[in-house]
């Protein structure tokens, strides 16, 4: 019983550090996506350099967020494999 009750003390509140780089992380890549969707609908001209720049930006920022490289990258693919297909 006084294992449930050691247990059961509320966690120290976190520094206002800490909430403000969660925020950060969470808002950069958002940011970011925006750039880039604005950039793609012609709402702001951006040159090459700049794009690949933004791109490479999101791309650390969504790795930082804890997306894995793969999925930050495309790469990831949800298509069952050609045998799984062929046995349909």
């Amino acid at each position: 019983m006084t294992a449930l009750l050691h247990l059961s003390k509320p966690a120290p509140p976190r520094p206002v550090s800490a909430a403000i780089t969660a925020t950060l992380i969470v808002l950069i890549p958002i940011a970011l996506a925006l750039i880039c969707f604005a950039a793609k609908l012609h709402v702001i001209e951006l040159s090459h350099t700049v794009r690949a720049e933004l791109l490479f930006a999101l791309l650390l920022a969504l790795m930082a967020s804890g997306m894995p490289i793969s999925i930050a990258l495309g790469l990831y693919d949800v298509s069952p494999p050609a045998a799984v297909e062929a046995a349909r």
